[in-house]
């Protein structure tokens, strides 16, 4: 493909800085280029990054990609989980790397930080990409289903006997299985810490999750999207029930320099399930060539 010319692994380095009272663990890419930001989805890690910091490394940016407050080996207060404190931890993250109008890419809840973020401080990032965000108009919003969601995450195993064992039990059940192989091991191998024993334990708690999850339920970040003045690209995945072609219009809507582009037969993790398309989409907008093709429209 044009854009992703090699998948050669680009080595990481592993750092810490002080961010809205945390120590936020991050992996930095390295170089000289233009720094993007990249924020992980809900009980993930930032090595699921790994594809997509590689591509832009090759392309001559700066991937920098953080552990979520509470998740891999960031901080992990016991509570103060709200979607607002997740977005201020975005800001002051910039801040504290001292970084300017940085281009940033977030998924899931990651994405939804970033515009709450950007929306909140005006002019910290430079431009946009939401990954299948957290963004449901009122009419979508499941009763109970945060509640479920949460119930799922506190019941959730969270020690396994290898890392070789959590790969094969996720391979074959949704969510994980859909995932591109390499991102799945990334994500199990940067996602747990082996115990003495040789056993794998989650680095991200059952209910740390859960709160993040409960905090989600009450969000409504409608009111403050046209404060949003960055360019914003936004990719969904066609099946995805988190963000509806309706929330795509509504977006776009309260989003003076906004697209949406839909990748066919996609779902909520299609960052992790068809990782080249949606690199063949970031790269063109991250280096303001809006007229590439796209697989489809909202």
């Amino acid at each position: 493909r044009a854009v992703v010319a090699t998948m050669r692994r680009v080595p990481t380095t592993s750092h810490v800085v002080q961010a809205n009272g945390l120590s936020v663990h991050y992996l930095d890419w390295g170089g000289d280029g233009p720094p993007v930001l990249l924020c992980h989805a809900t009980g993930f890690v930032s090595a699921v990054w790994s594809c997509l910091g590689d591509t832009l490394a090759h392309r001559g940016f700066r991937p920098i990609a953080p552990d979520t407050r509470g998740h891999g080996l960031s901080d992990k207060p016991a509570s103060d989980y709200s979607w607002y404190t997740l977005a201020e931890d975005v800001y002051c993250f910039v801040e504290a790397l001292g970084l300017r109008q940085v281009a940033a890419v977030g998924h899931s809840a990651g994405g939804t930080s970033l515009v709450v973020c950007e929306a909140q401080h005006s002019g910290t990032l430079g431009r946009i990409v939401l990954i299948d965000p957290v963004l449901r108009l009122p009419q979508e919003r499941l009763d109970g289903r945060s509640h479920w969601l949460a119930e799922g995450a506190r019941r959730r195993r969270m020690v396994w006997p290898s890392r070789e064992e959590m790969v094969r039990s996720f391979r074959e059940r949704p969510p994980l299985a859909s995932w591109r192989e390499d991102l799945l091991r990334a994500y199990v191998e940067a996602g747990t810490r082996l115990l003495p024993d040789g056993r794998a334990e989650l680095l991200c708690p059952g209910p740390i999750e859960a709160q993040v999850y409960e905090a989600g339920g009450n969000l409504d970040p409608w009111p403050d999207l046209p404060r949003v003045r960055c360019p914003v690209l936004s990719i969904r995945g066609e099946r995805s029930e988190t963000f509806s072609g309706a929330a795509a219009g509504k977006l776009m809507e309260l989003v003076s320099d906004c697209r949406v582009v839909t990748i066919p037969s996609a779902g909520h993790f299609v960052p992790m399930e068809r990782p080249v398309e949606v690199a063949e989409l970031v790269i063109p907008f991250l280096e303001d060539r809006r007229g590439a093709t796209s697989p489809s429209g909202v």
